[in-house]
C-alpha cells in the first residue's frame, strides 16, 4: 500500500502525477491520497486522470472527493461543460434501487421517495456461494410505485 502524503500532493500537479506512477511502479497496488484543502483536488484529479492511460484497469475508490478532483480538472480542461439542460428521462417501471452507503444523507434521500426498503444484510450475503444466491427481503408494498404493491418488491433470486 502506498500514500501520497499532504507534502506530497502540495507540489506542482506533474510532481504529484509523477510521485503516484512512481508509487505503482514500486509494486503498490493500493495508493491512499492525503487531502485538507479544496485546492488539493486539482493536483490529486490531474495524478488520478493521467493513470487513465495506464496498460491496466484502474480503480479509484473513496468518497466523493475523488469525483470532485476529477471534475474540478475536467471543468477546468474542457472535458466537462455545464449541462444547458436536463432532459426529463421519464418513467421506468418496475425500479431497483440499491445503495451500499451508511450516509445519514443516503438515508433520508431514499426514505423520501421509498419509506419500506428492503434489507438485503451484506455480511450474509457474503457467505453464500453466488450460484445460489438469495435475497429475500419482506415484501415492500409501495403505492404507485414498482408496480403497485405486492409486485414481487423485495426478493430477487438468481438461480444456480
Amino acid at each position: 500500500i502506498g500514500l501520497l502524503d499532504l507534502l506530497q500532493i502540495t507540489r506542482p500537479p506533474a510532481e504529484v502525477q509523477a510521485a503516484l506512477a512512481a508509487q505503482a511502479r514500486a509494486g503498490a497496488a493500493i495508493v491512499l491520497i492525503d487531502a485538507l484543502y479544496e485546492e488539493q483536488l486539482l493536483a490529486i484529479g490531474a495524478a488520478l486522470d493521467g493513470c487513465a492511460a495506464a496498460p491496466e484497469p484502474l480503480f479509484s475508490v473513496g468518497s466523493s472527493g475523488v469525483e470532485m478532483a476529477l471534475g474540478q480538472l475536467w471543468a477546468k480542461n474542457g472535458t466537462l461543460t455545464p449541462a444547458a439542460e436536463w432532459p426529463r428521462p421519464g418513467r421506468a417501471a418496475p425500479l431497483l434501487v440499491v445503495s451500499g452507503s451508511c450516509s445519514p444523507v443516503t438515508t433520508s434521500s431514499g426514505a423520501a421517495e421509498w419509506p419500506q426498503p428492503v434489507s438485503a444484510r451484506p455480511a450474509r450475503l457474503a457467505l453464500r456461494p453466488a450460484a445460489g444466491l438469495f435475497v429475500e427481503g419482506r415484501a415492500a408494498r409501495f403505492s404507485g410505485r414498482s408496480g403497485g404493491p405486492g409486485a414481487g418488491a423485495g426478493r430477487f433470486r438468481r438461480r444456480a
